[in-house]
């Protein structure tokens, strides 16, 4: 699974399932992408928490059930959030997101 957010604009996902298919090809359902409403995309909110709303996303509300007891590789682009998830912890507001 692959994630991001901009800083002002939204967050989103994808991820490939690489079993068992030898070529895997992502599909339409296999991503999204959420604009920001304007009160959030001008808030303060911190980077690092914009982040790992998209990780929260795609676990939560997106493809958790389906990756239920399966093995999961994220890939993330933000070093805070990569420790978040790797140790279960991180600094911050973030934590909340996390949790």
């Amino acid at each position: 699974m692959w994630s991001d957010a901009a800083g002002t604009k939204g967050l989103g996902a994808f991820y490939i399932n690489s079993y068992p298919q030898q070529n895997p090809q992502p599909n339409p359902r296999s991503a999204f992408s959420i604009t920001l409403p304007p009160h959030l995309s001008g808030s303060q909110e911190h980077i690092n928490t914009k982040e790992m709303r998209g990780v929260e996303q795609a676990l939560v509300l997106h493809w958790g059930k389906i990756w239920k007891r399966k093995r999961l590789i994220c890939h993330v682009d933000n070093r805070a959030v990569l420790h978040g998830l790797e140790n279960q912890t991180i600094r911050g507001t973030t934590i909340n997101v996390l949790r």
